[in-house]
């Protein structure tokens, strides 16, 4: 309890997360929010889990009515990301940000 439901596969040429069970079968609050604190994060493997973490949980089946509610929190975590000095936090920001648009639109 309280740990990230998943584990990194260390593939032979992509790294990818095996999740405990899929993402469409996780809360998502608060653990997508972590996700987006995580696109700060610079160090592997938490930077690695953070970013590959929301982008499959934003992908998941039904995820649009269970990030909506969290949305306001999501955005300061982007808005801090495309504020950084640093290119590599910045373009993650900037993909969060894309993903995330599509995802919930207008709404």
């Amino acid at each position: 309890s309280g740990g990230v439901p998943c584990k990194i596969n260390h593939g032979s040429i992509n790294n990818n997360l095996d999740w405990d069970k899929p993402p469409v079968e996780i809360g998502y609050d608060p653990l997508l929010f972590h996700c987006f604190e995580g696109l700060m994060e610079t160090e592997h493997p938490y930077a690695f889990v953070a970013f590959q973490g929301l982008k499959e949980m934003l992908q998941a089946d039904g995820a649009a009515e269970k990030t909506l509610p969290l949305v306001p929190k999501l955005v300061v975590c982007v808005k801090t990301a495309l504020m950084s000095s640093n290119p590599n936090i910045y373009m993650k920001g900037l993909d969060a940000l894309q993903s995330l648009t599509e995802l919930v639109g207008e709404n």
